[in-house]
């Protein structure tokens, strides 16, 4: 019975932590305003996929490096969630084709991407704002009023 008890205190401070962890799906505008990103669950992780984009003119496409449509690309696979609430992945840049470790969390109204090399100190933090604005069909990102 105690053994009960002992292991139920060390484990809810972790799990009352993990549950108070705000969710990170929903629709993100990166911080450059060119993309609009769909964080949703993906099997037992998170995914985030392209699916508004600041277009370079009327009925362009924005390629990738494999010279295909960047529209509904998915950029972030996220399989571990941290016990603080934070997910653990990888962040594809589909210029280049460059994979780099990520972790993703939400802080208020803002999700949180920090894309890094070996140590999260060799990276960058972006912060994206939720998205509430319109997406036309052909994945072009509406003129703002």
């Amino acid at each position: 019975m105690r053994r009960a008890v002992a292991l139920a205190l060390m484990v809810a401070p972790a799990l009352m932590a993990s549950a108070a962890a705000p969710l990170v799906t929903g629709t993100w505008m990166t911080e450059n305003g060119k993309a609009v990103v769909a964080v949703a669950p993906c099997g037992s992780g998170l995914c985030g996929r392209l699916v508004g984009l600041s277009l370079p003119r009327p009925g362009g496409v924005v390629r990738d490096i494999w010279g295909r449509s960047e529209c509904g690309e998915t950029i972030l696979q996220m399989t571990r969630r941290a016990p603080d609430g934070h997910w653990h992945g990888i962040v594809i840049d589909p210029r280049d084709g460059a994979r780099y470790t990520a972790e993703l969390w939400r802080t208020g109204d803002v999700l949180r991407l920090r894309g890094y090399v070996l140590v999260p100190a060799l990276g960058k933090t972006e912060d994206w704002p939720a998205f509430s604005g319109a997406i036309r069909a052909d994945c072009a990102l509406s003129a703002r009023g």
